[in-house]
């Protein structure tokens, strides 16, 4: 199994290329990077300078690209409706070329926290994430102008004149796990990539993509088997379950729709039909209301939504995962919202530096 971890995103950015060029030393398969217009916590947070502070994807996975050889580079994940899928098309093509390859291009429909502030609506339909995906195929599939009618966009004479024969297409991996999700992932994706969810489920999914890729003429494993880990890693188990009893790091639990919360008994926070992140905007809450949402998430519902513990232990859960068929991990070290000190943010990555080693 491969093993990913998050490309630097923050202030300072001019760290972006040393720290690419040591994850690449280091052993990392893959580095990802966020396309956000804002974190996922309101002003001020105890755990971060600023939560909101994200540069843009593009220019600082170039620059990782740019200076690595052999690790892929991806983005977990953007939408069609910031960049028109054609301009998405433009650059993903160009950072596949920049990284002679080794781009990933993940995908998903869109979270309201970066479009409704920004005026954009965006569209909750899996429809509108394939027209995008047909969109971006076409133009990478010739040099000569093209048409295209659909419900979302229209191309009238289009063209991308850049070759993608050099070094193929861009890869599409799919970040959704809805049924809609699974089966444009199994029909037309690269690579799956939904956050964590419990072992049982990714069974399921996985099993579900594999028939319909097979349905559907594609070899049943076409699809690379990936998923993001939301990760809190520490020296020990016990030190590790103090930072999940924290106010921020339940507050990830905010990542899973209503049907996995009531599944276990719970009702979700922001609501019945609540589909996760999607539906908030943390600038439109204040901190105090925000405390109230998170306040009872309960925590036994949190470990099963973090992947979270010493070496040993996230060593064991990603040997679970393996088994059920993950391909392609992905280590989201989100520690540091537990409100640790400078110290404890080291040994988390020594920590994920050892399961690294081990799986190596």
């Amino acid at each position: 199994m491969k093993l990913g971890s998050a490309g630097h995103y923050t202030a300072p950015a001019s760290r972006v290329r040393q720290r690419a060029i040591r994850a690449e030393a280091v052993g990392w398969s893959s580095l990802w990077w966020p396309d956000a217009q804002m974190g996922y916590h309101p002003r001020p947070s105890p755990a971060f300078p600023d939560p909101h502070e994200t540069y843009d994807w593009v220019p600082m996975l170039a620059v990782a690209a740019d200076a690595t050889e052999r690790v892929d580079v991806g983005v977990a994940v953007t939408d069609p409706w910031r960049r028109h899928p054609a301009l998405l098309a433009q650059t993903a093509q160009t950072l596949q070329d920049l990284s002679e390859g080794r781009f990933k291009l993940g995908l998903g429909i869109g979270a309201l926290n970066n479009l409704n502030p920004i005026g954009l609506v965006g569209s909750s339909k899996i429809a509108a994430l394939e027209e995008a995906v047909d969109i971006m195929q076409l133009l990478w599939s010739t040099t000569e102008p093209v048409d295209f009618k659909g419900e979302f966009w229209t191309l009238q004479g289009a063209v991308l004149a850049i070759d993608a024969t050099q070094h193929g297409a861009p890869q599409i991996w799919i970040g959704g796990a809805g049924p809609r999700s699974l089966d444009l992932t199994a029909r037309k994706a690269d690579g799956w990539l939904p956050v964590m969810m419990p072992v049982e489920d990714y069974v399921d999914r996985l099993a579900q993509i594999r028939t319909i890729a097979s349905t559907n003429g594609r070899k049943s494993d076409a699809v690379t088997a990936g998923a993001l880990f939301l990760t809190i890693a520490a020296d020990s188990v016990a030190h590790c379950r103090e930072l999940l009893d924290t106010p921020w790091v339940r507050a990830l639990a905010l990542f899973q729709p209503a049907v996995f919360f009531e599944r276990l008994g719970y009702p979700h926070p922001l609501g019945p039909g609540a589909s996760g992140v999607r539906d908030f905007i943390p600038t439109h809450v204040s901190i105090e209301e925000y405390r109230e949402i998170v306040r009872d998430i309960p925590l036994d519902l949190v470990e099963h939504l973090v992947l979270w513990g010493d070496a040993e232990r996230i060593s064991g859960e990603l040997d679970k995962y393996e088994a059920a068929g993950l391909e392609h991990a992905v280590l989201w070290n989100v520690t540091g919202i537990g409100e640790v000190s400078a110290d404890e943010m080291r040994a988390s990555y020594a920590t994920l530096s050892d399961v690294l080693a081990a799986r190596c």
